[in-house]
């Protein structure tokens, strides 16, 4: 609930330089891509780096944790999956739940936005009490999604979600995409859904 992390730290990278130095570093694991620029072409799996908090994979241990197809520790869709964003938020209403974000982009194809149920998962989690156990908030998704083959590599890096100290439902995550910046606007709901908003998405390279 209290966990932190500075705003500068990368949680997810997808340069190859460094990718490698994080995964040197404890809390990061392989995440494998294997893009290229059609179907056809031949690619060489990259290895992105995806961090993982410690106090999350403990956790799942005593419980599992709910991302659909997505898990919080190694072994999801191409590895281990990124956590983008840990903490406690407080609705509106005043429910406290443990909010955390999963990033997993495909790992052929390329899709810049950020879809829910696609390449991201997002959950509320209400704490446990003496008489009753943690539960997670229901995520129900119909999406329909266009994807393709980026002309040059993306090279996704995302920064370590931050908490907004001056609204407690509020919390924002940096992130880049070919070189172009943008911020993510999450905001925990009174229905425990968790909404993420791009400020200025990324536009898909011309050539």
């Amino acid at each position: 609930m209290n966990f932190s992390a500075p705003g500068n730290t990368v949680v997810y990278e997808e340069d190859p330089a460094a990718a490698a130095v994080l995964l040197k570093t404890p809390g990061y694991s392989p995440y494998v891509l294997k893009r290229g620029a059609g179907r056809n072409a031949p690619t060489t799996p990259v290895q992105a780096a995806a961090f993982d908090p410690q106090c999350l994979i403990n956790l799942a241990a005593f419980r599992p944790l709910q991302f659909g197809a997505f898990v919080a520790a190694p072994g999801g869709v191409g590895g281990c999956n990124a956590i983008l964003f840990l903490h406690e938020r407080i609705s509106p209403a005043g429910h406290h739940r443990l909010v955390y974000v999963s990033y997993a982009p495909s790992t052929v194809d390329f899709q810049p936005e950020f879809i829910a149920g696609y390449n991201y998962e997002t959950s509320a989690v209400s704490p446990a009490t003496w008489t009753t156990p943690l539960s997670f908030a229901q995520r129900f998704y119909a999406i329909d999604v266009l994807s393709g083959y980026p002309p040059t590599p993306p090279l996704v890096r995302v920064y370590a979600g931050q908490p907004d100290p001056t609204d407690p439902a509020h919390f924002t995550i940096r992130y880049q995409i070919w070189g172009q910046e943008d911020t993510l606007d999450g905001q925990l709901k009174d229905d425990d859904q968790v909404t993420l908003t791009p400020r200025h998405s990324p536009q898909w390279p011309t050539n």
